[in-house]
């Protein structure tokens, strides 16, 4: 995973969402990534991860 020197996504990760997966799938993996960015080192700012969070489901296959 790259990150910004303030322990942000990069653009280019913020979304990225593997193809031919379901939208389950695709949720969970934004969690994980989520979770990793709470958690992880660099102090991530809470609503930096949330803001992360909501444009990787954004980019999820549909229902």
């Amino acid at each position: 995973m790259n990150t910004l020197s303030d322990g942000t996504l990069t653009p280019e990760e913020q979304g990225q969402v593997e193809q031919g997966v379901t939208r389950v799938e695709c949720i969970d993996a934004c969690d994980a990534k989520w979770y990793g960015c709470i958690h992880g080192p660099g102090g991530t700012p809470r609503s930096t991860c949330d803001t992360n969070r909501a444009y990787c489901v954004s980019q999820c296959p549909p229902f």
